[in-house]
């Protein structure tokens, strides 16, 4: 007799995620965090090929399945290996954002606990916040990873593999001089951006989570989030935040809850009486009165004109700003996903790329505006908001398709239907309510 195969339950299939981002400070500290995402998707590619049969495709992943196809094209106009680098770099992000996506829509859907995938997010997010503070105490706190040694006994000083394979838990900001934290990622606005990608995940495992103990926990960490977010000076970060609670009270509000709009005015009072009585209150004065941005007005409208120049592929990859004035020395196609679209797969290639992601958020939308899914929800539109002035690369592309899978498969029109236990496999479909 053959022997019987044994079939592993889904949640094997997610190992890879969970350890990518519950051991985020574990690849921090070897210098691998920035491609820690095109790793993870090597074993969830194998999943899908191995499920290839039974795959779902939804809408908005084949919309970026084309962005992708779009930026294959794109190399055409690739004209030195440094930007064949960017340029492959930039491609295996975007082809692991989507395989991370597609798997998990279709794990998802065959019965994987979305707890699983949120509360290492939510890992994630506590490193992040926690490990701030010690940059917060000590300006210039990091420590050399091993990968960062590999690359100088090799000879290799690339400024920008300097950087991000470094462990820093701030950056010295000289304008202000103040620390802005940055730990899990090479530079202050990437940490920002995660910030306002992941603390509305945070909020949404408060809220849903049956442990008492870990809904304080996570409480506790949404007030201390407080401090580093407003120290970071990050107006990116405010802005991803506020659009996320905005949405929210929104929505709640027009469900007939109040509870979230009187919440956010109770904190928006505590938060600015604590910021009148401390020294912040000086520092974010300044912030506002000297918002230090002719550098990216520079790049954005050097953007601009090279996406002119070439509306179609673009050029592959941002551009060297040589001898252009006020630039810094910051690539032209920088500062902003849009921008870097823009440059590197030109208007088609932009076009598609928030088509895709305006279709997955209309597309995950929950069905009441009284679910805590409303959370999820609003990832998207952060993300939306901060293609302007964020990349979303490598890791808020992904962990946004991640919550608005789960967000349309618990809570909008593609969460299972409760039906009988005779039919094993309805839960798999639709609703179609």
């Amino acid at each position: 007799m053959r022997n019987a195969v044994r079939i592993r339950p889904i949640w094997y299939s997610a190992i890879p995620l969970i350890a990518w981002w519950a051991g985020l400070p574990i690849w921090w500290a070897l210098g691998i965090q920035r491609a820690a995402s095109i790793l993870v998707a090597i074993p969830l590619g194998l999943w899908l090929v191995m499920n290839r049969k039974k795959l779902e495709l939804p809408f908005p992943l084949a919309v970026f399945g084309a962005f992708i196809c779009w930026v294959l094209l794109s190399l055409i106009a690739v004209t030195t290996l440094r930007y064949g680098l960017a340029y492959g770099m930039r491609l295996a992000f975007y082809t692991a954002a989507f395989v991370i996506g597609l798997y998990t829509w279709n794990a998802l859907r065959r019965g994987l606990n979305p707890r699983l995938l949120i509360w290492p997010i939510v890992a994630l997010w506590g490193a992040a916040v926690v490990l701030s503070f010690p940059g917060l105490m000590h300006a210039g706190l990091g420590f050399p990873t091993p990968v960062e040694w590999m690359l100088h006994k090799a000879g290799i000083y690339n400024p920008f593999l300097s950087d991000s394979s470094h462990a820093q838990f701030s950056e010295w900001d000289q304008a202000y001089g103040t620390p802005r934290p940055s730990p899990l990622f090479a530079y202050t606005n990437e940490w920002g951006a995660a910030m306002g990608i992941t603390t509305p995940i945070a909020v949404y495992a408060m809220l849903t989570t049956t442990h008492r103990r870990a809904r304080l926990l996570v409480a506790g960490l949404l007030l201390l989030a407080a401090v580093p977010i407003l120290s970071s000076l990050n107006r990116g970060c405010w802005i991803s935040l506020a659009v996320a609670i905005g949405y929210v009270v929104i929505r709640k509000t027009c469900a007939g809850d109040l509870r979230p709009l009187v919440s956010v005015a109770v904190v928006s009072v505590a938060v600015a009486g604590i910021i009148a009585a401390s020294p912040l209150s000086e520092l974010l004065t300044e912030r506002m009165d000297n918002p230090n941005t002719s550098t990216r007005a520079t790049l954005y409208s050097a953007s601009v004109h090279l996406a002119m120049e070439s509306p179609l592929v673009g050029y592959g990859a941002p551009q060297s700003s040589e001898g252009l004035a006020d630039s810094n020395d910051v690539a032209i196609g920088t500062h902003g996903q849009i921008w870097t679209l823009l440059v590197s797969q030109g208007f088609v290639g932009a076009a598609l790329f928030v088509l895709a992601l305006i279709c997955f958020v209309w597309f995950a939308r929950p069905l009441r505006g009284s679910s805590p899914a409303v959370w999820l929800h609003a990832v998207g539109l952060v993300a939306l908001v901060q293609l302007a002035f964020y990349e979303v690369v490598p890791d808020g592309l992904a962990i946004t398709f991640v919550a608005l899978a789960i967000c349309a498969t618990t809570a909008g029109r593609y969460a299972p239907t409760p039906a009988p236990q005779s039919t094993s496999d309805s839960r798999l479909k639709p609703s179609h309510r």
